[in-house]
């Protein structure tokens, strides 16, 4: 197990160093608070550093349209697919009603081909839509157990409210939980973020 940086600005001097790998890391938060903006640029900068990231995304959006939401930031560099730095791993709806057994088998099909350093899930809990409560546990129970023998970094994005975050069986599982909230100030809205968790790290408590 090493630290890593997060490739994230400001977000290693709060981890005192970075993420540790392998781990399991949540990044959580409302719709529209920059989990996914959060999670490409870690990708991104680190597949600058020469490491293999795999993106996972459960919502089925073609290539293009990541390409043209995420053009406008200044770490992403499309040039880092081609090159096989970043790779695009979408999860089709067939596989995700077939169940949580082929959800893992492809997902790990495809992390044996990559061998990826870092992933990111984006967003884990739509895997689990529709799913009781002891159904969620079922499966996060036999997600989580797979994710351990990946070796990997592995971040994970979830909509939740700080609230729902806390009683969360994601929330106990996970080594690591970072919560993301978008709040008014006068006519403005800031952004903070707030390290939660970090198994096996000192970090700076409290919104950034």
């Amino acid at each position: 197990m090493k630290q890593v940086l997060s490739g994230i600005n400001g977000l290693d001097k709060v981890l005192e160093g970075g993420f540790l790998r392998p781990s399991i890391v949540l990044i959580a938060g409302t719709a529209g608070t920059g989990k996914t903006t959060m999670v490409m640029q870690s990708l991104f900068n680190s597949a600058r550093n020469e490491e293999i990231c795999m993106y996972i995304t459960a919502l089925s959006e073609p290539i293009a349209m990541i390409n043209n939401f995420m053009s406008k930031f200044s770490f992403y560099n499309i040039s880092l697919l081609g090159k096989g730095n970043v790779k695009y791993v979408p999860i089709g709806i067939d596989v995700i009603h077939k169940g949580s057994e082929a959800i893992i088998k492809e997902i790990e099909r495809n992390i044996e081909t990559i061998k990826p350093d870092r992933i990111v899930i984006d967003p884990v809990n739509v895997f689990t839509y529709g799913f009781d409560d002891e159904a969620q546990r079922r499966f996060y129970y036999d997600f989580f157990t797979s994710m351990k023998g990946w070796n990997s970094l592995v971040m994970l994005t979830g909509e939740f409210t700080e609230n729902a975050l806390i009683n969360s069986t994601l929330g106990y599982m996970v080594d690591g939980m970072i919560y993301i909230s978008n709040e008014p100030f006068y006519e403005n809205n800031i952004r903070y973020l707030n390290v939660l968790k970090m198994r096996g790290l000192e970090f700076q408590g409290g919104k950034h």
